[in-house]
Order: C-alpha cells, then structure tokens, then sequence
C-alpha cells in the first residue's frame, strides 16, 4: 500500500506545525510506501527542510520507502543550501538546475 501527501503552498515557518500535524496523522494511519508531492507547493525554507528530513526518519525507522514527488524549485534550493539534496532523493531534481 502505498501513501501520497500533498504539501500545502507554503512548507515553511509559518506553516510547518500544521503541515507536521498533517503528515504524522497520515503516515501513522497507513503503512506502506509514502509519497511526498510537491505539485502545489511553491516555497520551502530550512524549517521545511528540517519538517521534510524528519518525516522522512519516521517512514525509514518503519522500514518503509519514501519519495518525493514534483519537487519545485524552492524545495530543490532549499536542500542545496542545507546539503541536503542527496538524502532527500533531490539529487537528479540538482543537476538540472
């Protein structure tokens, strides 16, 4: 089974106890892969990152696989800046920026 979350417009500062809320309520009432999608989502910032490598812990101490997809461009510079890109699966999304 696999799970898909759709991030909000903004995964930052302003928005991430929300959206933290959010995800841990559905990655803890499905198992399975997830799949983060960022197709709405227009700005990331480092509390973003830190939400998103979090998260990312919780589905991996699980044993379960997880991925992201339609990553934009803030998200993508984002995990440059905290290096970041390649533990996060960003590192195809780097090469063609």
């Amino acid at each position: 089974m696999m799970t898909n979350i759709t991030f909000p417009k903004e995964v930052t500062i302003f928005t991430v106890d929300k959206t933290y809320a959010e995800c841990v309520s559905a990655i803890d009432s499905h198992k399975g892969s997830v799949i983060f999608d960022f197709q709405d989502t227009e700005e990331v910032d480092g509390c973003g990152i830190q939400l998103l490598l979090y998260l990312f812990s919780i589905v991996h101490q699980r044993n379960d696989a997880v991925t992201i997809a339609h990553p934009c461009e803030s998200l993508v510079d984002a995990a440059v800046v905290f290096n970041v890109a390649d533990v996060l699966g960003l590192s195809s999304a780097t090469e063609s920026t």
